[in-house]
């Protein structure tokens, strides 16, 4: 890269699509993937495919859980040709990572929490590494490691920072940028839903 690529290249953030998936099915199922997607949750995954449609991506990240999987296999039938990574460090994690509570005084779940944050934070760092400024990537994933993640972009603990409801199929964008500061440019936006589409 010469100097002047690498001036523009340094002056460009990654940038990274979240989106929360479908609404799914509520209750106990006995599969480890969890539950499917709700007939109004696949009418959400072609309302955010067809937003995403012209976006171009240089990765898709996806939840191994079937909600995420089913909503980011909608999304690529736009995007067929993008590089698509499956991971369990996308998986849903426990709310108290953002909300500063303590979910249990047991030894075993302070030993959980501590793994989910471990997990996190190793990803972070790997997506920071594989991917350069000007990037732009996409990950299919969970209400709780989206308000998780955002803020541990941008290296804020995510209890310490504001508390905001996602959607099914919500769209938020963020801005991370070499400095390793992050900038939030849009949150939840479900205007790729009519009202009694939203949940």
């Amino acid at each position: 890269m010469n100097p002047i690529e690498k001036h523009f290249h340094d002056k460009q953030p990654l940038l990274i699509y979240f989106v929360r998936h479908g609404q799914a099915e509520s209750g106990e199922v006995d599969d480890p993937a969890g539950p499917a997607l709700t007939k109004l949750g696949r009418i959400q995954c072609k309302a955010i495919s067809k937003r995403l449609a012209d976006e171009k991506f240089n990765m898709i990240y996806c939840s191994t859980l079937k909600r995420a999987l089913e909503t980011a296999k909608t999304i690529r039938e736009h995007h067929e040709s993008t590089p698509f990574f499956i991971t369990p460090d996308l998986r849903e994690v426990m709310s108290c990572h953002f909300t500063g509570t303590e979910a249990s005084e047991k030894k075993e779940m302070a030993k959980h929490i501590a793994e989910e944050r471990q997990t996190i934070d190793r990803f972070i760092a790997q997506i920071k590494a594989d991917h350069k400024p000007g990037e732009k990537i996409l990950m299919v994933c969970h209400g709780n490691i989206i308000r998780t993640m955002m803020p541990l972009f941008g290296g804020r603990e995510p209890g310490k920072s504001v508390l905001m409801d996602i959607y099914n199929t919500g769209l938020s964008v963020l801005d991370v940028w070499r400095s390793g500061e992050a900038v939030l440019k849009m949150m939840n936006c479900v205007k790729h839903l009519s009202d009694d589409q939203t949940s």
